[in-house]
């Protein structure tokens, strides 16, 4: 079967603007989406939890990556990131109860934020030719299908990663 092509940078920012951000909270997925889920906010443990602050660790640790990596890519990258974050803010905020006055314990705030960094990285790889990794696909995936992947359900032994806790 022939490899699908990765998606053209302006393919991906085009598709920023269709994505249903958030209309499927609460919802929902198959039974066999191998994630745990969240059925209100009120569930979201807070960005202190291990499994929620490894998913932003990780996604911290390859944007320094690819910033590290960028060489002369590095304003144009940069430029990049602002646009995808101006993206996903114009669109996502108003789907949900964000509020910019929030802190990082607010579930909504959060989402957004985090839905900002998930598109951003993206992006970036995209821009760059690198590959995207599978667990930033499978929570972008996530995003595209209105859902907010929180975090991981847990961290177990040896730092390895649980399901996505999805919202």
């Amino acid at each position: 079967m022939p490899e699908v092509p990765a998606p053209t940078i302006g393919d991906f920012l085009a598709q920023l603007e269709a994505v249903p951000w958030f209309s499927n909270l609460g919802r929902p997925t198959p039974p066999d989406a191998g994630v745990a889920r969240l059925s209100a906010w009120e569930q979201w443990p807070g960005p202190e939890e291990p499994g929620i602050g490894q998913l932003s660790f990780r996604q911290q640790e390859l944007y320094d990556r690819i910033m590290a990596e960028a060489g002369q890519q590095r304003a144009e990258l940069t430029a990049l990131w602002e646009a995808i974050h101006a993206a996903v803010f114009r669109r996502a905020k108003s789907r949900i109860p964000y509020d910019p006055n929030q802190d990082a314990w607010h579930g909504p705030t959060t989402a957004v934020w985090q839905a900002a960094w998930t598109a951003g990285l993206v992006g970036l790889c995209l821009r760059t030719g690198r590959p995207v990794p599978p667990e930033l696909r499978e929570q972008w995936s996530w995003y595209v299908r209105g859902y907010w992947p929180s975090g991981y359900a847990s961290l177990g032994p040896n730092g390895r990663l649980g399901p996505l806790l999805v919202y």
